[in-house]
């Protein structure tokens, strides 16, 4: 590829695949596509931009598809139009090497009536009628629910939660939705 004119000094991303149906390390993330759970949400992409991103570096910087947008639209010199704002944000600069932007991101998933908003190290999490709080970092297995131990953090990402829920369009209930299968749900949650 790379000794393809038209791939000079052109910006390649690629997203890896996310939601695996085996955890192939003790300490990876549960990864099923179709649930909110950290591993079928962290996507690792491979970026190559030549004479612009360093080979070989990494970013913590937090990222949702939806940012792809407004950062290529940059890339290529314009901007969403503003009648149309974007639901995502302009990461060019952390393409670039910038320090990581805190933010906050949001998810909704039908199946299960699961919704989630992570915020710094912390994700708040429903799925049906259980709800949870979790370290994402120290614990990206999503075991400990530390709802009990930081109730005002647990309130304040629900809250955030509804107040974005309440902002954008509603779930369409005729919308076609992947089921999890049961034995991915009872072993996360130990109740085989």
């Amino acid at each position: 590829m790379s000794g393809q004119p038209l791939c000079q000094p052109r910006l390649a991303a690629r997203p890896l695949r996310r939601g695996e149906q085996a955890i192939t390390r003790p300490n990876a993330a549960v990864k099923q596509k179709s649930d909110l759970l950290e591993g079928g949400l962290r996507v690792p992409t491979i970026v190559r931009w030549p004479n612009r991103v360093p080979a070989g570096s990494t970013s913590d910087q937090v990222m949702i598809t939806m940012d792809w947008y407004p950062t290529l639209l940059s890339v290529a010199g314009g901007a969403p139009d503003a009648r149309f704002p974007s639901d995502g944000m302009d990461l060019t600069d952390q393409l670039l090497g910038g320090g990581a932007k805190e933010r906050t991101l949001f998810w909704r998933h039908m199946h299960l009536d699961q919704e989630a908003c992570r915020h710094g190290d912390y994700k708040y999490l429903k799925i049906l009628d259980n709800t949870f709080l979790f370290n994402i970092v120290e614990d990206p297995r999503e075991r400990a629910n530390l709802k009990a131990r930081l109730p005002d953090l647990f309130t304040l990402l629900q809250d955030k939660y509804q107040a974005w829920n309440a902002s954008v369009l509603p779930v369409d209930p005729s919308a076609v939705s992947r089921v999890l299968p049961g034995f991915v749900l009872a072993e996360h949650f130990g109740v085989r």
